[in-house]
């Protein structure tokens, strides 16, 4: 991906988010990033609140989505890249956990994402290098005590983005899903407080990796996972 690329970033305002968000800017790109909660703007400086387009959107909604992908190609000819980052975590025993509780974790980790990329194909499939990058998690594969409303939800988007890297490759569209360990983030050390946190994933990495997979010719655009 060449500089002045388009790039929406969902999720770009929360823990991980921000960082990439960030990342992704200084390096040049058009950022449209997704929020939901309006003081997380306040985590971006205001040079960086000047420099990057934010659109309110309601993910979950088909048709705030729809308004989302509207307002970028009513500026813009394409779209080159989807990052999803959007996502939630809840870390909690499977005999107190309810059915609302799936029901959250599928609507914040899986049906937000589905409803983005299924909006977004006639915008991607007019870039010359068109991606979506989607953030998975080990846990999706492996499922992980006291997660299991997490780790199905994150399975389903892992699977997703699986079918996804099949189906749109007549389109050139490349898929990738990123599937990191637990994040270093203070959300989450404060809900883990007694885990070891020198093993978790540093948001800096993640940051890397995304910015090596909007590159046109990265070696990672062969593989659909990417597991850290």
């Amino acid at each position: 991906m060449s500089k002045n690329s388009i790039v929406l970033i969902t999720g770009g305002t929360g823990n991980v988010g921000v960082e990439v968000t960030r990342f992704l800017l200084k390096r040049g790109h058009k950022i449209y990033c997704t929020y939901i909660v309006k003081k997380e703007l306040d985590n971006f400086n205001n040079k960086e609140k000047q420099d990057i387009n934010f659109i309110y959107c309601n993910l979950t909604s088909k048709s705030s989505s729809q308004e989302c992908i509207d307002t970028i190609t009513n500026k813009e000819a394409k779209l080159d890249v989807l990052i999803n980052l959007v996502g939630g975590f809840q870390y909690k025993e499977f005999a107190e956990s309810t059915l609302d509780d799936a029901i959250q974790m599928m609507n914040i980790n899986y049906f937000s994402v589905f409803n983005i990329c299924n909006l977004s194909i006639k915008a991607l499939s007019k870039s010359d290098n068109p991606k979506i990058i989607n953030m998975g998690a080990v846990a999706g594969e492996v499922g992980y005590k006291n997660m299991s409303a997490y780790s199905a939800s994150k399975a389903a988007l892992i699977n997703l983005s699986k079918t996804l890297s099949k189906e749109l490759e007549a389109l050139k569209i490349k898929v990738t899903c990123i599937l990191p360990n637990t994040i270093d983030t203070k959300a989450n050390r404060d809900s883990m407080p007694n885990e070891d946190h020198s093993k978790w994933v540093r948001t800096s990495k993640i940051s890397s990796i995304i910015s090596d997979l909007t590159l046109q010719n990265s070696t990672s655009l062969d593989l659909n996972l990417i597991k850290l």
